[in-house]
């Protein structure tokens, strides 16, 4: 199985701040100290720069960039789990990753990695075997913890996490993490997350979930107003993803495997052939455009796609074993 973490015995949130200050030195500096790390900066051309997701749309738009967070927020049951793994398994080739995920047994974690790389619900012996078989799977990183974590647990995990060279660290979720109802510690968290991003240098991927509307909208898109706590999330992370499923896609692809003889309108038509299964919207990004979305479709498995009759994603493989 995947390499499992040992939590750090007696991490406590002094030992957790000790750290941020032996990396970050408060000192007074001149812009001159920082020409040499300004000239490879500017050598790398116009951003956003850091990890790419793994679909081919948009990856030179939007980047999971180095020393950031980015909270990635949706209603329940979208699909945020199952993209986030996606992208674990598409960055686990290159370097490894940490995987956060309170809700969810590691088994059941896992499992769907195996789905995933095999683009199927229900993987065979062999398919199993050839994702043992693949080194790649070695570079994630799971906590595998109790159903609720304390936030100090979660940067301890987050620290041995980076401590094992994860270069992204995926928490899933917030509330999971003792963020349930106190907007204050909820904006503490943030601050502490971003503290050890910008630290260390790598990437944290906060999964959270927005509020259900007052009104009366169908399946309405989240927006970043609906994020939930205060503002002060998505005001101090660099990125926010936000993910909405088109129910009125899947109930017309439901109807039409159905075969019962319900001939759909031209409008039901022109959804089920135009429009995406789910919209991935970059609605903040610091250092690159925002206010733009992604196109998903669902794939073979728990997996989403680009095109609608695109391939499904090869991801999570490298050199063999």
């Amino acid at each position: 199985m995947s390499r499992i973490i040992e939590f750090v015995p007696g991490f406590t949130l002094k030992s957790h701040r000790d750290r941020i200050a032996e990396l970050r030195v408060g000192e007074l500096i001149r812009p001159e100290s920082l020409r040499e790390e300004l000239d490879a900066h500017w050598a790398k051309g116009p951003g956003p720069h850091g990890l790419r997701w793994p679909w081919s749309s948009g990856r030179e738009d939007f980047a999971f960039g180095a020393g950031q967070v980015t909270v990635l927020a949706s209603d329940g049951g979208v699909g945020k789990t199952t993209l986030t793994s996606q992208i674990a398994l598409s960055l686990c080739s290159d370097s490894p990753v940490g995987i956060i995920s309170v809700e969810e047994h590691s088994l059941n974690t896992v499992a769907r990695l195996q789905q995933q790389f095999s683009h199927t619900a229900a993987p065979t012996g062999e398919q199993t075997q050839d994702f043992w078989g693949n080194s790649a799977h070695e570079n994630i990183v799971i906590y595998d913890c109790p159903s609720a974590i304390t936030p100090a647990d979660a940067y301890g995990a987050v620290w041995a996490m980076i401590d094992m060279g994860c270069e992204m660290v995926i928490v899933d979720n917030m509330q999971s993490c003792g963020c349930k109802t106190d907007s204050d510690q909820e904006r503490d968290f943030i601050n502490e997350l971003n503290a050890i991003a910008q630290a260390t240098r790598k990437h944290i991927l906060l999964v959270h979930h927005v509020r259900k509307t007052g009104g009366d909208a169908d399946n309405p898109r989240p927006t970043r107003d609906r994020v939930k706590g205060n503002g002060a999330i998505t005001q101090l992370v660099c990125n926010v993803l936000l993910l909405w499923r088109n129910q009125y896609r899947q109930d017309l692809v439901r109807i039409e495997e159905a075969g019962r003889g319900h001939e759909l309108t031209p409008d039901e038509r022109k959804i089920l052939n135009d429009e995406p299964d789910l919209e991935l919207i970059v609605s903040k990004q610091r250092f690159g455009p925002d206010h733009w979305v992604l196109r998903l479709w669902d794939g073979n498995g728990p997996t989403f796609k680009d095109e609608r009759y695109g391939n499904d994603l090869k991801l999570g493989r490298q050199s063999e074993i």
